[in-house]
C-alpha cells in the first residue's frame, strides 16, 4: 500500500469531526488529486466513507480482511508487529519470514496470510492452511545466543 494511502486512512480514522479532501491535502502537503487516488485505493480495499453537509468524511466501514494498517491500529506492542506483512494468499509465511530475516528485518517482524499454498511445519512437513479457516503466521525472533 502506498504510504500516502496509509497516512490518509490514519488521518481520517483519528479525526474527531471528519476531514475534507482539502484538509487531507493540506495536512499531507499533496494535491487533492493525490488524496482522491488514495481514497480510491482504500475504496478498492473495501473501505467505505460518508460525508456530512460540509463534505467532511468519516469511515463507515473497514474491510473484513487482514490489512496491515487495520491490525497495527489496534496494537500497543513495542517489539512484535512493528513491521507487519499481510497477504491474502502466499506460498509460505515461513519462507517469506526467512527471506525477510536474511534481508535484515528486525525481531518481531510478522508475516500473516489468510491462505498458504505451500505451508510447511516442523521438519519440513506440509501444513494445510486453506483460506477462511485460520490465520497463518510466522514471526522473526532474534534471541541472544
Amino acid at each position: 500500500m502506498d504510504p500516502l494511502t496509509t497516512d490518509v486512512i490514519d488521518l481520517v480514522r483519528n479525526s474527531k469531526r471528519g476531514l475534507t479532501d482539502a484538509d487531507l491535502a493540506d495536512s499531507l502537503s499533496v494535491s487533492k488529486n493525490r488524496v482522491h487516488r488514495a481514497l480510491d485505493e482504500l475504496r478498492g480495499l473495501g473501505y467505505r466513507f460518508d460525508s456530512d453537509e460540509q463534505h467532511r468524511m468519516s469511515i463507515t466501514q473497514a474491510p473484513d480482511r487482514m490489512i496491515d494498517i487495520e491490525i497495527m491500529a489496534g496494537l500497543k506492542t513495542r517489539t512484535f508487529a512493528r513491521q507487519l506483512h499481510c497477504y491474502q494468499k502466499i506460498g509460505s509465511t515461513n519462507s517469506a519470514a526467512i527471506d525477510l530475516a536474511e534481508a535484515g528485518a528486525p525481531e518481531g517482524t510478522i508475516v500473516v496470510a489468510e491462505e498458504q499454498t505451500k505451508g510447511r511445519g516442523r521438519l519440513g512437513r506440509s501444513w494445510h492452511s486453506p483460506a477462511g479457516l485460520g490465520i497463518w503466521s510466522s514471526i522473526i525472533l532474534r534471541p541472544p545466543v
